[in-house]
């Protein structure tokens, strides 16, 4: 009995320390969680695999300029080694030697044209080699290799958007959930505020002092209010497990924001004068200047290849026959080789003309492209600062709203404890504050995504 105790103690033991390694909380900051999020969101670690096979690449092209070494093993065995034809040319010699000495009569025709099969070789061939080659020019690898750099660059640009992207979304995840989190606290201190008068007017209305229809209103509103907590809980949640979706972090996480939202607001930089016609601090632009090179880098291979390919080449071998399997090993000959081959092109049917045309409509169309991303850009900004400055002064207007729905409040509270109030004006006070409170807190998300977004579409 006692053993059986011990074990389900420490079963018990094990089960709340399993409970306590997955529920560990981390804490994080606006800044903990961006820092959090490059290191674990997976969309950001495939970009940065994707950036590493481009470096692979580079060492896959580079290869093709290095010494190629392959060794080689032929062995060949004939069953029936096979049969040559040959011309006739022992017959004429023997009957040209037999006229010759008067062996025959000289009017004796000669005999015609005759096969004579021959067969060469053993039943058993053993041939071991070595072949090393040299590219020693091509324009299209030394081409290759720019263009694998330039596309390294390429990849490492994306990188660089994706971040800022993971940053912008981040940012505002984390705002969303503490916005949702601030109007829960809200509607919990109003609801503790209203349970208590709820409750002071309903025994108020036992006792006879008041009309009873004064308590029931504002146990109306007090389920108003519960019912709005619970919406309210549900966007909580689902903020929630958005920003652990954008940090990368596991469902099972616990996660802690220890930034208040009011801390952002007093932190508003100006950047509504920044980057006007910087195009280039724009992460896009970049993007595209460097699809452009690397499309000038592929016209320019096409035109390198109208120039020849030479290589060069070696390869030593050793030999052994035999009739038999016993003979063979016994007696090794030797073979060896060594050139430079030239490939020149001479015509292949206008193919690199067309390749090459190519490219320069893609030139154009890649201009086309940085063209439109510029007005977009400006566009983009306009409205960003558009959007900051009319995101201030609507916080400035709800902050004004939210302290004189305060005082209303306040107030009416005051009277309805004095007997001198109506629930109905309660609660009508208590709606307005809420309304007040949330259009503020909306405000501010609003002023804080609009910070974000003018971040971004500056370019810094």
């Amino acid at each position: 009995m006692k053993i059986k105790l011990i074990g389900s103690m420490l079963l018990s033991l094990l089960i709340l320390f399993v409970n306590a390694q997955q529920t560990e909380i981390k804490k994080m900051s606006l800044q903990d969680a961006i820092a959090f999020a490059k290191k674990n969101n997976n969309q950001l670690k495939n970009a940065k695999l994707d950036e590493l096979i481009a470096r692979k690449k580079v060492n896959e092209i580079l290869a093709m300029g290095l010494p190629q070494i392959s060794g080689k093993l032929d062995y060949m065995h004939y069953f029936t080694i096979p049969t040559t034809a040959l011309p006739d040319f022992i017959s004429p010699v023997v009957f040209g030697n037999l006229l010759r000495y008067g062996l025959i009569p000289g009017t004796t025709t000669p005999p015609g044209a005759a096969i004579v099969p021959a067969q060469f070789g053993v039943k058993n061939n053993l041939t071991a080699s070595a072949t090393a080659s040299q590219l020693i020019f091509d324009g299209g690898f030394l081409m290759g290799v720019k263009a694998s750099n330039s596309f390294v660059k390429l990849s490492s640009l994306v990188v660089q958007q994706s971040d800022i992207e993971l940053e912008a979304n981040v940012k505002k995840a984390y705002y969303q959930y503490l916005m949702v989190d601030v109007n829960m606290k809200s509607l919990e201190n109003s609801i503790n505020t209203l349970s208590k008068t709820a409750y002071d007017l309903t025994e108020t209305a036992k006792a006879g002092f008041i009309d009873r229809i004064d308590a029931d209103r504002l146990k109306l509103q007090l389920s108003n209010l519960t019912l709005q907590k619970e919406r309210v809980s549900d966007a909580k949640a689902i903020a929630y497990y958005a920003l652990k979706l954008q940090l990368g972090a596991n469902l099972t996480d616990s996660i802690l924001v220890t930034d208040a939202l009011d801390s952002f607001k007093n932190n508003m930089s100006q950047t509504t004068q920044l980057g006007n016609g910087d195009y280039m601090r724009r992460i896009e632009m970049q993007i595209l200047t460097q699809q452009q090179k690397l499309n000038n880098i592929d016209k320019n291979r096409w035109q390198y290849s109208y120039l020849p390919t030479i290589a060069a080449f070696g390869t030593i071998q050793k030999n052994t026959f035999g009739n038999e399997l016993s003979d063979m090993g016994k007696t090794w000959y030797d073979g060896a080789l060594a050139g430079v081959s030239m490939q020149i092109p001479i015509f292949d049917g206008l193919g690199k003309m067309a390749k090459i045309q190519q490219t320069k409509i893609n030139n154009k169309k890649i201009e086309n492209g940085k063209n439109l991303l510029q007005q977009s850009i400006e566009i983009e900004r306009l409205n960003a600062k558009s959007k900051l400055m009319r995101s201030e002064q609507q916080l400035k207007i709800q902050e004004e709203n939210v302290k004189l729905a305060k005082d209303i409040l306040d107030r009416t509270t005051l009277k309805m404890k004095e007997g001198i109030g109506s629930s109905l004006e309660l609660t009508t006070a208590q709606n307005d504050y809420l309304n007040a409170e949330a259009g503020y807190l909306n405000s501010l998300y609003d002023l804080l995504v609009a910070k974000t977004d003018l971040q971004k579409a500056i370019g810094y």
